[in-house]
């Protein structure tokens, strides 16, 4: 809103649709004032205890189980269903689905190789050409009674099954840079169509082919690029 900024960043309902049908009225949560505003100044939010960016991991899905235990973003929240929310998910693609569904997690809360934990591979025999690989922890796989593996998605796209003793769990990071810290673009010279736009850290430490010193990014419509640490402002 450019003319009414004291209401930007305010939540409130959508109560019904204008006649001319590009406009809505919407009551202020706070206030209770109702406003007539264009559907291009309202973003729809998650519910109340969730925020654009937080870091979740999906759990009691019934008919979509593969999905339970993976970790990813909250970046959106659904038009018609207030209750649900719009996941990216680290592995790709989105899932929709309700708040109820969603643990809240992060990087300094998840415990040495929860679902979301960053790993570096090691000690690995049959595979050693994936010795020093980095990947996220998915899930945890029980293969016998007491005998676990983890489910880990390298950086590279290959998903593994490993033993822990196979990882070592990486530190949170370069600085308030870290794997799964949500930022947003902004001084781009060569890419300025990108500045503004939000994505996930993939890693720190780049990768190869890559100058030293730059930050891989993952934008939330799924395409990754490499960044100045100066570039990126961390939500």
């Amino acid at each position: 809103l450019r003319k009414a900024v004291e209401y930007n960043g305010l939540r409130a309902r959508v109560v019904r649709s204008v006649e001319d049908g590009q406009r809505y009225v919407v009551r202020m949560e706070e206030t209770g004032r109702e406003l007539k505003l264009l559907a291009e100044n309202l973003d729809a939010v998650p519910p109340p205890g969730l925020a654009i960016g937080q870091r979740v991991r999906v759990r009691g899905l019934l008919r979509k189980v593969k999905f339970n235990g993976l970790c990813g973003s909250v970046i959106g929240a659904d038009w018609n269903d207030e209750e649900r929310v719009i996941v990216g998910l680290d592995v790709g693609g989105e899932l929709k689905i309700k708040a109820s569904n969603i643990d809240l997690v992060g990087e300094d809360t998840l415990s040495e190789f929860e679902p979301g934990r960053r790993i570096r591979l090691k000690g690995l025999k049959n595979k050693e050409h994936l010795n020093g690989q980095l990947g996220t922890v998915q899930y945890k796989e029980t293969i016998v009674e007491g005998e676990e593996r983890l489910v880990v998605l390298l950086d590279s796209s290959e998903e593994i099954k490993v033993k822990k003793e196979m990882c070592d769990a990486l530190p949170t990071g370069n600085g308030l840079l870290a794997p799964f810290k949500r930022v947003r673009l902004h001084s781009l010279q060569k890419a300025p169509h990108l500045n503004s736009h939000y994505g996930t850290v993939k890693s720190v430490e780049g990768k190869d082919g890559e100058k030293p010193g730059r930050i891989i990014v993952v934008l939330d419509g799924g395409f990754e690029l490499a960044v100045k640490a100066g570039n990126l402002d961390v939500l």
